[in-house]
This record gives structure tokens, C-alpha cells and sequence, in this order.
């Protein structure tokens, strides 16, 4: 396993271990949480996110930390997203949600920084099984 880390430029070093320092974070927390990055992780395993699996799990993520406030509601636009819901929400269902929290700055803070963090989780956990799998 060093040799394959040797492989690696410091900033992919640091992008790969603070990446994996969040996600063990995440997988720390609640179940919602948990859920929600497993899911992540699965996708991250099969193949890059797509912007619509990228906004769906921003979504999820902020909703999850949303249930952790006892003053704060989510928008009636997200129930779609909540734990628990089977359907996959369509398209329309992702939009007004989205619109619904940027209609709070505490919401839209958290979900873009949700979205903005999803594509580096990705590239830290892949570059982590590629480590783990060059170091067998």
C-alpha cells in the first residue's frame, strides 16, 4: 500500500485523506446520515454521479441535518426526499425542492455545500479503494 500512496502527488494526498476523514465523519452520524453516504458510496463504486444523483443526494444530505434541528422544518416541497420514501422523486419533484431551500440561506447553505462536496467525496473514496486494491 505505500508504494501505491508513493504514486500520489501531495495534493491528491491531501484531497484523499480529507475526503476520507468526511466521509468517516458522515458515516459517524445518525442513520439518515449513514443512509444517506451508503447510497452515496454505491454510486461512487459503480461510476462517476450524474448532476440529477449528485442534486438527489445534496438533497438528502440537508434534509438529514435539517431533522437534527428541533426549530427548523424541511419545505413541503422536499417530503418527496424524506427517509423512508420508496419512490425515486421525478425530475419536477428535484427542482421545487431545490427551490423550496434556496428560499433560506441557512437551507441553501447547506445543500450547495452539500453538492459542492458530493464530486471530491467521490474522487476521495474511489482513490481509496484503488489504494486499498493496488495494496493486496
Amino acid at each position: 500500500m505505500d508504494t501505491a500512496l508513493g504514486e500520489l502527488s501531495d495534493p491528491e494526498l491531501d484531497t484523499l485523506f480529507s475526503g476520507k476523514n468526511v466521509l468517516g465523519s458522515y458515516h459517524r452520524k445518525a442513520d439518515c446520515f449513514q443512509d444517506a453516504m451508503a447510497r452515496v458510496k454505491t454510486r461512487c463504486e459503480e461510476s462517476h454521479m450524474d448532476e440529477q444523483e449528485r442534486i438527489q443526494a445534496a438533497i438528502s444530505m440537508t434534509l438529514c441535518e435539517l431533522a437534527t434541528a428541533r426549530h427548523y422544518a424541511p419545505p413541503m416541497e422536499c417530503a418527496a426526499f424524506s427517509k423512508g420514501q420508496q419512490n425515486h422523486p421525478s425530475g419536477h419533484a428535484q427542482a421545487a425542492c431545490v427551490e423550496a431551500l434556496s428560499r433560506s440561506a441557512q437551507f441553501w447553505s447547506s445543500y450547495s455545500g452539500y453538492l459542492r462536496e458530493l464530486p471530491q467525496l467521490c474522487f476521495a473514496f474511489r482513490r481509496w479503494l484503488d489504494v486499498g486494491k493496488s495494496g493486496a
